[in-house]
């Protein structure tokens, strides 16, 4: 039965990080699309820049706290259990967010979403440890990073397609 379990326990390495690098891609083009519908957001919604200020800022405090609380959780609980619920909860909380009514259903939300994002991250890197040789470290986590910044980056034009055709919740 162990034998069993450790084959199916393997992954080849660059499926891992091929993984990763959708993982660091998608979480930022799921924070960045929310800043470019900001004023939609903000229009539909009927709150002031301030409330809209305070529900993007809730995301920060729960993302810096996971970092660290995120790190130790993936490493008791292993990379792929941590990552899976991260993952969800990054998901349900962005498919939800095209469903709130006002700031306090937003601030809620935003703040799932810094939960399930700052655990992301630590438990990344320990994937990238434990998958990939030591040897390839730095060049594993600079494509990762570089698809984060390419998530930067090709989000805003994006959404504004998406935003002249379509509304700002079935754009998230």
């Amino acid at each position: 039965m162990k034998k069993l379990r450790s084959r199916l326990a393997y992954a080849p390495p660059a499926i891992v990080l091929a993984l990763l690098c959708a993982m660091y891609f998608l979480y930022f083009v799921d924070r960045v699309s929310m800043s470019t519908a900001a004023p939609l957001i903000r229009a539909d919604l009927k709150i002031t820049n301030t409330q809209l200020g305070l529900a993007f800022s809730a995301f920060a405090i729960p993302y810096a706290f996971f970092q660290l609380v995120g790190g130790w959780i993936g490493d008791r609980l292993g990379p792929r259990l941590t990552l899976a619920i991260c993952c969800a909860i990054v998901g349900i909380s962005t498919i939800l967010t095209s469903a709130v009514t006002g700031i306090a259903s937003l601030f809620l939300l935003r703040l799932a979403l810094g939960f399930g994002e700052g655990a992301g991250f630590p438990t990344a890197t320990r994937a990238m440890a434990s998958w990939t040789p030591k040897s390839n470290w730095g060049f594993a986590q600079g494509l990762v990073h570089s698809f984060a910044r390419i998530g930067n980056a090709v989000t805003p034009p994006l959404m504004a397609g998406l935003l002249v055709f379509s509304t700002w919740r079935s754009s998230l």
